[in-house]
Order: C-alpha cells, then sequence, then structure tokens
C-alpha cells in the first residue's frame, strides 16, 4: 500500500481548513451578536428617554387642570397647582423643576427646552445635546 501523506506539502491539510473554516464562522456569529445587542440597548435608551418625556408631560397636563395661574416664557413654565408653585426650566445639561425652594433634577443631557403657547395648545420641545428633538403638546383648558 502506498503511504500516502495526511498533510500537503503545500498549504492547509482538510482538518486543518475545516477547523479554521469553523473558527472563522464562530467570529463572525458573535461579531453579529455583539452588535445587535449594542444596537438593542440604544433603542431602549432612547424608548426610556421618551418615556421620560411623556411623564413630564402628562405630570404638566394633569396640573393644568385645576391651575390657578401660569406664565410660559420661551425656556420656562411657571404655575401655581393647588397650593404649590411648580417651575420648569433648563439648568446646566439638566431638565429641572422647582417647587418650594427644592429643585429637582427630571431629565440630563438637554440642550434646551421650549414651551410655545398658541391658543389653547401648550407645545413643548426637547432638545437633546446631540440635536435630537422631541415635540410634544398638550391641551390647555380655561
Amino acid at each position: 500500500m502506498k503511504n500516502v501523506p495526511f498533510v500537503k506539502k503545500s498549504g492547509f491539510s482538510y482538518i486543518e481548513f475545516l477547523l479554521s473554516l469553523f473558527l472563522v464562522i464562530n467570529l463572525f456569529v458573535l461579531t453579529q451578536q455583539i452588535i445587535y445587542n449594542i444596537d438593542k440597548e440604544q433603542e431602549f435608551v432612547v424608548k426610556e428617554r421618551i418615556l421620560a418625556y411623556e411623564s413630564i408631560v402628562l405630570r404638566i397636563e394633569n396640573h393644568f387642570k385645576e391651575v390657578t395661574y401660569y406664565n410660559v416664557g420661551n425656556d420656562f413654565l411657571l404655575y401655581q397647582y393647588r397650593e404649590f408653585e411648580y417651575y420648569y426650566y433648563r439648568y446646566n445639561q439638566y431638565l429641572v423643576y422647582q417647587m418650594d425652594n427644592k429643585v429637582y433634577l427630571l431629565v440630563d443631557n438637554i440642550k434646551a427646552i421650549h414651551f410655545n403657547k398658541i391658543g389653547y395648545i401648550l407645545y413643548i420641545t426637547f432638545v437633546e445635546l446631540n440635536e435630537k428633538q422631541y415635540r410634544t403638546q398638550i391641551i390647555i383648558y380655561e
């Protein structure tokens, strides 16, 4: 019987080729999974921020049903709800509100916030540091 060498003189043997192919495919699959997880995490952060904005707007909308007085500026909102006075504004990179001389941090990474009242509608625009904007509106019942 002829002695057939298991390894070719040049290049890989078939087993080495299959093993290296297996490793390359696994690395590709792992890389895709990491990229997928990063995308999902960023999507979660975006949804979390939108929920934060919506909860702030819902609070303001509920308060405006029983508001005593209010003052709407371009970058602030001041109103009295029951016995408390609420003052929403941007401080450094935070959206804050002040109540009873206490300041509460609501959302970070805020470049600007705009309040604009047109008729019975109050438009609220949140501008993030990365220039993304979230705009919503509430109806003011007077």
